[in-house]
């Protein structure tokens, strides 16, 4: 079905249901007045045409009021309007009552002999409460349309959301392969007994990143058994092995976490690595902490940049966002408009990252959408190192 149709269907069964609705509460009051109205115990064609008759104030009011004064003045917010009008449509409503039994119903019913013997409080009385009556039913009617907007509109950044996330992961292995194929080529060249090993190597970690990116949340003891299996695949390819180092402390099989967050700085590491890297994993009451460093090479300052993003509370020095020897551009009056006002309570924006880095652009919106307010991401690069700092509250 294509959207015109759609949206011609859902007007037309909005129309059909409202006509319906219309149609259910005036026959139970037209019904119940003729019982009302009633001299005998039992409804006479005349109880009927009286009861007509008395409806065409009602309906007079109660159509002006629904389709004209709260669409116009109420829905607007023009409460000084509305009222006023409101309350000149009670009184036009009981003049109308009494002009048709004192001079429509001639018109209208010659054969018949009505007078209005309703005194203006009881006629008051009765517009009121069929004012009442029908606009809480509309107020009732636009509260549950609102909320159903409002839970078809979740729905679909819900789904927004999941499908972005699909797309992010899906986006993580093959990041992570061309990574591993540019490591196996190296080894090739260099040994290829040790390629050959490496291939079994990448062969589970392929496994892992397959089985793990349809998981929401895994174990945080998992993830770091599989960056330790990484750094163990790359020490085949480095020169400077010894001097890679992989700390972990705290308690990390009682954390869950969001799969592959982390492979990304450590490939990164090792793909611009010179000499070193050094990678720290640490878990303290629900934080948890994780930061690579690494020796960049010469002329890495000429393919790095400033362009990502820090979210959460966090206090900042009023002079800049760090020290005078990184490359992270200093605060200034300029885009420090709000930033003298100590911690970030409203999650400021410190941008930092790498040119091009499609990698670390993925980090950081799934960082976004799974941890909201919930997480720091700090990138700093200064002549010769580089490092990532990253915190996620559990």
């Amino acid at each position: 079905m294509s959207t015109g149709k759609a949206l011609y269907s859902m007007s037309s069964n909005g129309f059909l249901r409202r006509t319906v609705e219309y149609l259910v509460f005036w026959s139970a009051s037209i019904l119940f007045l003729s019982r009302y109205f009633a001299y005998g115990e039992s409804i006479e064609r005349i109880d009927v045409i009286y009861t007509l008759l008395f409806h065409l104030s009602l309906w007079f009011g109660v159509g002006i009021n629904s389709f004209v004064l709260i669409p116009r003045f109420l829905a607007r917010g023009k409460w000084l309007m509305y009222f006023p009008a409101f309350v000149g449509l009670i009184f036009l409503s009981i003049w109308l009552n009494q002009f048709t039994f004192e001079t429509l119903s001639d018109w209208l019913f010659p054969g018949y002999f009505f007078i209005s013997y309703y005194e203006w409080v009881d006629l008051f009385t009765f517009v009121v409460a069929y004012l009442g009556i029908t606009s809480l039913i509309q107020f009732s009617r636009s509260w549950f349309r609102e909320a159903d907007a409002e839970r078809k509109l979740a729905e679909i950044r819900k789904e927004a959301g999941e499908q972005e996330m699909r797309s992010l992961k899906a986006q993580i292995q093959p990041h992570f392969l061309f990574n591993s194929l540019n490591t196996i080529y190296g080894l090739i060249r260099k040994s290829p007994k040790q390629a050959a090993e490496a291939v079994l190597r990448l062969s589970d970690l392929l496994r892992y990143t397959i089985k793990q990116s349809g998981e929401d949340m895994v174990s945080l003891s998992d993830e770091i058994a599989y960056i330790q299996d990484y750094v163990e695949f790359q020490k085949m390819r480095t020169d400077f092995a010894e001097d890679i180092n992989f700390e972990v402390e705290g308690d990390a099989d009682r954390v869950r976490v969001a799969p592959l967050l982390f492979i990304t700085f450590v490939e990164n590491a090792f793909k611009y690595g010179e000499s070193s890297v050094d990678i720290r994993i640490s878990v303290e009451s629900n934080w948890i902490r994780f930061t690579c460093v690494n020796k960049i090479h010469s002329g890495m300052n000429d393919d790095l940049t400033v362009t990502e993003s820090v979210l959460r509370e966090t206090t900042m020095p009023k002079s800049g966002l760090l020290d005078e020897n990184s490359s992270l551009v200093k605060s200034s009056p300029k885009n420090r408009s709000q930033g003298d006002m100590g911690p970030l309570a409203e999650n400021r924006d410190r941008v930092v990252s790498a040119k091009n880095g499609t990698g670390i652009e993925n980090v950081r919106k799934r960082l976004a959408l799974i941890y909201p307010d919930r997480h720091t991401l700090e990138v700093k690069q200064s002549e010769d190192l580089f490092e990532i700092k990253m915190e996620i509250k559990g």
